[in-house]
């Protein structure tokens, strides 16, 4: 079996959007494409400014924990964003909040379609 080689984590939004993105982790390499077990853990997403100034929690849910896919909800239609470019943190802790698992990424925000 081979999976699809993962591309840098890159996402764009407009601002006042409400959409979910899924994603999944993976304990291997592309070509084994064995999943990350999500059982008895967390995911967060959190975007932060270039200045390390602001920082922007997602709220998350494991949806299929033994194939480590998880979805985040990005609801800027209540908590709008500055547009521009942000780091995306997606950090995976087991039940004790020890991290076990980071992926980096870009939040890009744009202007609200007219």
């Amino acid at each position: 079996m081979t999976c699809i080689i993962p591309k840098p984590l890159s996402i764009t939004l407009y601002n006042g959007s409400n959409v979910s993105r899924y994603g999944h982790v993976q304990d291997s390499t592309p070509e084994d494409c064995l999943p990350h077990s999500l059982v008895g853990q967390t995911v967060s997403a959190i975007a932060t400014n270039i200045g390390n100034t602001f920082k922007h929690p997602f709220t998350t849910a494991v949806t299929d924990d033994a194939a480590g896919e998880f979805r985040i909800d990005f609801d800027l239609s209540t908590s709008p964003m500055m547009v521009g470019t942000y780091g995306l943190q997606i950090t995976v802790r087991d039940h004790a909040g020890n991290v076990l698992k980071t992926m980096t990424g870009t939040l890009n925000i744009q202007g609200e379609p007219l």
